[in-house]
């Protein structure tokens, strides 16, 4: 758990400070999420599925070649639902996450990605920063497929699981298993300050190329 804490620091870190990078995305997706079987207090919970909600973003950090490395920063709302016995019950719950994403170009407009995500498992008020809970933090693995079909704009279909064991009550609020599809856009923002640093340094190379 102790890993999963010190990746989500890195990754934030890495999404904060990496403000050259000029290529980023914004994205709203939808979607379905269900459980196939959970307990709770040793009674069987039927018919546990939510529907989700997801805004954020994403910057591109590395590249090679055609292919890319995204850090994603995202809020998400699950609203779910289930029943016990002769009971039912409804939830809202949003979470923070950080998807991580490796971008694979296959044609002209399409790409595939694949990655995971890291999130809060519990209520932000409630989250145990010491990480005396191991269950406080979620990551999840997703496959994606995004199309371009204008320039900059793109729609994205995922599909999400969760691997660990996780005891079922986490479930309840956010099932194990995820299909989302949404639409994005790809975003150039420049950096003023950073250019204009970069515009005076090549001044002052050509000045001091012209004294000499």
């Amino acid at each position: 758990m102790k890993a999963i804490y010190a990746v989500l620091l890195l990754t934030l870190f890495s999404y904060f400070s990496a403000s050259s990078q000029k290529k980023h995305s914004f994205f709203l997706n939808t979607g379905y999420t269900y459980n196939r079987s959970i307990q709770l207090n040793e009674q069987a919970v039927e018919n546990s599925r939510g529907y989700l909600f997801t805004l954020g973003g994403a910057k591109k950090l590395f590249f090679y070649k055609e292919y890319s490395f995204e850090l994603g920063l995202a809020v998400k709302t699950i609203f779910s639902s289930g029943q016990i016995g002769d009971l039912s019950f409804n939830a809202a719950t949003l979470r923070v996450t950080v998807p991580v994403r490796f971008v694979f170009p296959v044609a002209e407009k399409w790409q595939l990605a694949t990655g995971f995500i890291i999130q809060n498992n519990e209520n932000l008020n409630t989250l145990d920063w010491k990480l005396r809970n191991k269950y406080d933090w979620r990551y999840d693995v997703f496959g994606e497929v995004k199309f371009f079909f204008r320039e900059d704009w793109f729609l994205a279909t995922s599909v999400n699981f969760n691997p660990q064991n996780i005891p079922d009550p986490f479930l309840l609020n956010d099932p194990k298993v995820a299909f989302s599809i949404g639409m994005g856009k790809s975003i150039l923002i420049v950096n003023k300050r950073k250019n204009a640093r970069k515009e005076k340094r090549k001044l002052k190379r050509k000045n001091k190329k012209n004294k000499l």
